[in-house]
């Protein structure tokens, strides 16, 4: 079996492709391929279930945005206003980009495929796949995730049993494609009828069932969840994959632990989208919950944030009301708690505090910034829900202040902050490291 692989977090891609090839897969699935010089920053880095963002042009326009690297590898933009997009863009959702998994990538003749669900009802992705012709052009970005979103070809089994609907079908197929012979592959599929179903290229020794949800809504039938419920437990080490609905992977990863007494490194269960939800919506949920996590028990959640929308069950995704704590007025901390006593002991020194708000790719963060000002000299400390920080690197120069604060969610992030101060109000920007660069304003206490 295919030795376990560490991915590293990492941008490989950034730049616009054209459309060369479009077919129709199925009644709801067209196939479009795409090429691009810039796509030769795959070779060497293709995997299964590889997630890419694709750039839409606006409606009524051609151009969509350009994402680049710049020399240190971030990802950057060349826009106009009709094409303009957030600085977290390729983490995040945004009003012109989707996310997706690469079907299929061919290295010679730099080409990436991607299959595109029709849906009924009108959307970015599906309004412009239905009308998609060769020539047409879209900005791509591609990255790594963290190892606890490895794929399933990563882990050592003796049998993988997959769970998938439409959303994650493309994820299952490049799985089961990178199988060595003689891998036993168990696969659960639901789709809408028998005209949806795909043909599975692989090598391995595949029981593949196709699961036809008819006319239930999507996330709706069931048939996932009772399908591996009913299934005759394999002998051996068995890993599962599920990936879809959250509702439903969140159903089938209580079922493994509960009743199958799997341990976390037996399955992948991953939420794609959640019914009723945005993917806006859904992602500041998934961070409110894990922020909340943190600050309960940090040392643990450290060790689970990588399996961040695997681990953390939302109460309200089964109707249950979530259980909200009675928080206790405390007297306010005074910056000078949150200096070394060399600090304090300097006469010159300004206390300032100022209330930080940052958007991030996982939504809008606070975090209060105690900052003693000496000279041109910046110290302190920051404190967030996600962590604590000493200020490091700080410098005043006239209006500006420019500092850096550290935390580690869900690896170490150095933050890199500049601002122009105005009386009680401070604007600037901030960088994220890997997750790009914000805004964030700052008011004084």
């Amino acid at each position: 079996m295919t030795e376990r692989i560490s991915y590293e977090p990492k941008y490989h891609i950034a730049g616009v492709c054209q459309v060369v090839c479009v077919k129709q897969l199925t009644p709801r699935v067209k196939r479009i391929t795409f090429h691009g010089a810039v796509l030769e920053g795959l070779k060497g880095n293709w995997r299964p279930e590889m997630l890419i963002r694709l750039y839409f042009p606006a409606k009524g326009h051609f151009n969509p945005p350009e994402p680049f690297l710049t020399p240190d590898g971030q990802v950057e933009y060349r826009t106009t206003a009709e094409t303009e997009v957030s600085s977290f863009s390729a983490f995040s959702e945004d009003p012109l980009v989707r996310a997706f998994t690469a079907r299929r990538f061919n290295p010679d003749a730099f080409e990436l495929t991607v299959d595109f669900t029709l849906h009924n009802v009108p959307g970015l992705a599906s309004d412009w796949a239905r009308n998609a012709k060769t020539g047409d052009r879209l900005g791509i970005v591609e990255f790594s995730l963290p190892s606890g979103h490895n794929p399933l070809t990563a882990h050592k089994a003796d049998v993988y049993v997959l769970c998938a609907d439409e959303s994650s079908l493309s994820s299952a197929q490049t799985d089961l494609e990178a199988l060595e012979s003689g891998a036993k592959a168990i696969a659960f599929v639901e789709v809408a009828d028998e005209l949806e179903e795909q043909h599975i290229d692989t090598k391995a020794d595949l029981t593949m069932t196709w699961l036809h949800r008819g006319d239930a809504e999507p996330g709706t039938s069931g048939l996932l969840l009772k399908a591996i419920k009913e299934l005759p437990w394999p002998n051996g080490k068995v890993f599962v994959w599920a990936c879809g609905e959250m509702k439903t992977v969140t159903e089938i990863r209580l079922f493994l632990m509960q009743e199958r007494g799997l341990q976390k490194s037996d399955f992948k269960c991953q939420a794609y989208w959640r019914r009723g939800k945005t993917e806006v919506e859904r992602m500041a949920r998934m961070t409110e919950l894990s922020l909340a996590a943190a600050e309960s028990n940090p040392d643990a959640f450290k060790e689970s944030f990588e399996n961040i929308g695997m681990d953390i069950v939302d109460p309200t995704l089964f109707g249950e009301q979530e259980k909200t704590e009675t928080v206790k007025n405390e007297p306010e901390i005074e910056a000078e708690t949150h200096r070394t006593s060399s600090e304090a002991s300097k006469v010159s020194a300004i206390s300032e505090t100022w209330n930080i708000t940052m958007k991030t790719p996982l939504g809008t963060q606070k975090a209060t910034l105690y900052a003693s000002i000496d000279s041109d000299k910046l110290t302190g400390k920051m404190d967030s829900r996600a962590g604590h920080s000493d200020i490091a690197d700080g410098t005043i120069n006239g209006n500006t202040y420019t500092w850096k604060a550290s935390i580690r969610f869900p690896r170490r992030i150095t933050f890199e902050f500049s601002a122009k101060v105005d009386g009680n109000i401070m604007m600037g920007t901030v960088k994220l490291g890997p997750l790009g660069q914000a805004t964030f304003t700052g008011i004084k206490k």
